[in-house]
């Protein structure tokens, strides 16, 4: 008898057991501040009615049992080397992404800073030839305890003559992870490898541009048309801009980057006809002349059987298939 009331006894211990875990491993966890960042330390001998766990020790175990494994706060401190100066010699910087602090060089105050929670490095630049003032504004995260770049913000003022001639507002995404130290501060060419965040006006705005006879703006990149196209879709209420867009690029001869553009267009709209001789125009400007002529083919065949006016036909288009 005395053994069935212990089975009894020891069950319903395992039952509360079960039903008080989360309680038991958060109570056994003591969370105290060390350093700048927080320490966990287990203590087996403490229970949660524990009289000796200090009042802000049972708030902190109030937080464990609300979290899963791995969820425990933790402040991050990375070391960052860059040239601000432009030198050839970097300074470092310890960022500290949690309580928002920055140790180093204080000359530099304003040009690296943090801002809810993002590390931002700006530095204004003059060239004289054309005048040209430049601002790069860049901004960074902190993912997986590594830095990670955000984005780029870029203005760029051109004066020629005491005149303003252009005036660019741009912000540069990243498709993939850029690290820190991947990262080639103040450097156009670097900007140009990543996609501008435009809309489908501006995109025609930067093809414009460029072909004017100044240095207003760098070209649109097959990459940032892909990223245009993700974000400004593709339909029937914006195919003709597209098609514009398609036909500035050619005319800049930018034939890669209007065929791409060509080539999302006519997968979904295979019977419009201006986009055939479009892209005829782009593919014979890269050279590609079997599947220009076959572009024309399409584009005359098109004109035929959808009753447009034949004489409207340009003339090189005859030629080029002969």
């Amino acid at each position: 008898m005395n053994n069935f009331f212990a089975l009894i006894l020891s069950l319903t211990l395992i039952s509360c057991s079960g039903k008080d875990q989360n309680n038991d491993v958060a109570s056994q966890q003591v969370v105290t501040q060390q350093k700048g960042y927080k320490k966990i330390s287990n203590k087996s001998s403490i229970k949660s009615n524990d009289a000796s766990i200090a009042p802000n020790e049972k708030d902190e175990i109030k937080k464990l049992q609300k979290q899963t494994p791995y969820e425990h706060s933790t402040i991050t401190t990375q070391n960052i080397f860059i040239d601000l100066n432009l030198d050839g010699n970097k300074e470092n910087f310890e960022v500290n992404f949690n309580d928002g602090t920055i140790k180093g060089n204080k000359n530099w105050e304003r040009e690296i800073f943090l801002d809810k929670k993002s590390l931002i490095i700006q530095k204004q630049l003059e060239d004289n030839n054309p005048h040209d003032l430049i601002n790069y504004k860049y901004y960074f995260n902190e993912l997986n305890n590594s830095v990670i770049l955000e984005k780029v913000e870029f203005k760029k003022e051109t004066y020629v003559e005491n005149y303003d001639i252009c005036k660019l507002n741009y912000t540069y995404l990243p498709k993939d992870n850029i690290y820190f130290s991947q990262v080639d501060f103040f450097n156009l060419q670097f900007l140009y490898a990543l996609v501008r965040d435009i809309n489908l006006k501006e995109a025609t705005e930067i093809t414009t541009r460029t072909n004017q006879k100044y240095n207003c703006t760098s070209p649109l990149s097959t990459k940032e048309l892909d990223f245009l196209i993700e974000k400004s879709v593709l339909d029937n209420n914006s195919v003709n801009s597209y098609n514009n867009l398609a036909y500035y690029l050619e005319q800049n001869k930018q034939y890669r980057e209007s065929v791409f553009l060509l080539k999302n267009i006519l997968g979904k709209y295979p019977i419009r006809v201006v986009a055939w001789i479009n892209y005829g125009d782009s593919l014979w400007g890269m050279n590609n002349k079997i599947a220009a002529k076959e572009a024309y083919k399409k584009y005359i065949s098109l004109m035929k059987s959808q009753n447009k006016d034949s004489s409207k036909i340009p003339k090189r288009v005859y030629d080029r298939i002969q």
